[in-house]
């Protein structure tokens, strides 16, 4: 759970010895593109991938290499953003909106960095090894809805309305940029 009132955890224990994980947010996005590569073995990803986060080689047979990078990517890459369960004044439980993910980070990359740019003032380039992988996550996925990454997101992902001779003049805008965008 992200907590501004705590330090972001950056530290992991493995077989006794404590190690700092790298979770800039330039380095776990190698991790993602890494874990994607379809010419590696799962065992050159395990291994390349512990490398990355920890900048170190595990003395450790495959299947407990194996377990450290599924326990990195659980508790640090994958590691969901729970949310205290939100009331009103009155006590009642209010629904949470499900943000799914939307975006592809390699594909929409141009996108996101303008955003970041119009949004928070953040260049990207300038936050390689400092930015944490969780507050990007955060950033990202609360994106002011008047930045381009969101829009081309809501765009890409609109859903086609029913195609009826009165909304064919409303339809034709939106579904000709959501064909571009795909």
């Amino acid at each position: 759970m992200f907590k501004v009132h705590e330090k972001l955890e950056t530290e992991v224990e493995i077989a006794g010895e404590i190690y700092e994980v790298n979770l800039a947010f330039d380095n776990v996005m190698k991790l993602l593109d890494l874990i994607k590569q379809p010419h590696l073995s799962d065992g050159e990803k395990v291994f390349y991938g512990i490398y990355l986060l920890l900048g170190i080689e595990l003395e450790l047979e495959m299947e407990q290499q194996l377990i450290v990078f599924e326990s990195l990517i659980e508790n640090f890459v994958h590691a969901e953003d729970e949310r205290d369960v939100n009331v009103d004044l009155e006590g009642n439980i209010m629904p949470v909106a499900d943000k799914k993910q939307t975006y592809d980070l390699t594909h929409d990359a141009g996108y996101i960095y303008t955003s970041f740019r119009q949004a928070y003032d953040i260049n990207l380039f300038k936050e390689h090894g400092r930015l944490d992988w969780r507050e990007f996550k955060i950033l990202l996925r609360d994106l002011p809805d008047d930045t381009i990454s969101y829009s081309i997101t809501y765009l890409t992902h609109l859903a086609q309305p029913f195609d009826t001779k009165y909304s064919r003049k409303y339809l034709d805008f939106p579904l000709k940029i959501k064909k571009h965008l795909n």
